[in-house]
């Protein structure tokens, strides 16, 4: 755990804003862009000393965890922490069948101190790392994909078996039962979904578009209002992953023929790879590593990849069937400090 904290001290100290307000916005979003077309192109594998640990969902155990990249992962050493969601107190028996299914989200959030999941099977749940207590827990609808933190505590996921987008009104749970507070929205597909506290607004990844969601600010009463909806470019389409650009105001989409990323000021659209089967990308720090998960078996892969030219593996985890994977570092970009 010491280890584990060091990581996120670092890596907030690292973190430094790409952005310049003498450059117009346009440039700067196509400057960006090119150089993580770079990255991604380049036949180059990054140094993994000095960066921070990984966080995985892995489909096999059903389980996060934690590694460290520069450790062999096929030892049992290499995981810096390791949570099957079942196992954990703060889940009513019979609700533990949501958690059964395949994990297929891993978020750290409130500053690296909990991890956001979801389940195939129709969970949604918070974690807490120090010691593994689920916080807050949900059935988020029919194959959910992904979940975000909004910043009054409250918790919004999307499932894309049921095509929805719900928020929770997390504060009025009750330890040891479900969230039953919520209010469900059509989205085609949900797969992705991330707080924008710059703007004020949620972001959600669909099959076809990346839609903007206004936000009551009401505790007790969460509700949301579609704003905006932005095409999904060619790449993007059948959207699968949406995560912050750490340091700037952009997003990484994937899509099943390739990787981009947004621009939520503009709502304009960059590819940066057209690499298929991108299931999760991250990047340490702003301007920092890539990593990414390529699917190789069907939708699962035993290793992380550097996102580059040969997609060399950070770490390959024999057996293993990892889902996503994300540097595990506090992201500026939903800056949400609040817990249920």
């Amino acid at each position: 755990m010491k280890n584990l904290l060091i990581c996120i001290c670092a890596a907030l100290l690292s973190m430094a804003p790409v952005s310049n307000a003498a450059e117009p916005a346009g440039d700067l979003f196509a400057k960006a862009a090119e150089g993580l077309r770079a990255k991604m192109a380049s036949a180059e594998t990054p140094s993994l000393k000095g960066l921070p640990n990984i966080i995985t969902a892995e489909q096999r155990s059903n389980s996060l965890i934690i590694f460290n990249p520069c450790a062999d992962w096929s030892k049992p050493e290499a995981q810096v922490w390791r949570c099957n969601i079942e196992e954990c107190a703060g889940i009513g028996a019979r609700d533990k069948q949501w958690f059964s299914g395949y994990i297929d989200e891993c978020k750290p959030v409130l500053g690296g101190t909990h991890v956001l999941t979801t389940f195939s099977a129709g969970g949604v749940a918070l974690v807490r790392v120090a010691d593994k207590k689920i916080i807050f827990y949900a059935f988020a609808g029919r194959n959910p994909h992904s979940a975000c933190m909004l910043p009054d505590g409250n918790i919004a996921a999307v499932s894309s078996s049921d095509n929805r987008l719900t928020v929770y009104a997390a504060s009025k749970r009750k330890d040891g039962e479900p969230c039953r507070e919520f209010t469900s929205y059509p989205l085609d597909f949900g797969h992705g979904a991330v707080w924008d506290a710059r703007n004020k607004v949620l972001w959600a990844l669909a099959r076809n578009e990346i839609a903007k969601y206004e936000y009551n600010f009401d505790k007790g009463n969460p509700r949301l209002t579609k704003a905006a909806s932005c095409a999904l470019p060619p790449e993007g389409v059948v959207g699968h992953d949406l995560y912050p650009v750490p340091g700037t105001r952009y997003l990484f989409y994937t899509g099943v023929k390739g990787v981009g990323i947004f621009d939520t000021d503009t709502c304009k659209f960059e590819k940066i790879s057209d690499e298929p089967n991108i299931k999760s990308i991250s990047q340490a720090r702003a301007g920092g590593e890539l990593i990414c998960l390529k699917a190789v078996e069907r939708w699962w892969s035993q290793s992380v990849s550097h996102a580059n030219a040969g997609f060399a593996p950070v770490g390959t985890c024999p057996q293993a069937r990892i889902y996503k994977a994300r540097w595990f570092v506090p992201e500026d970009f939903s800056a949400c400090g609040v817990a249920p």
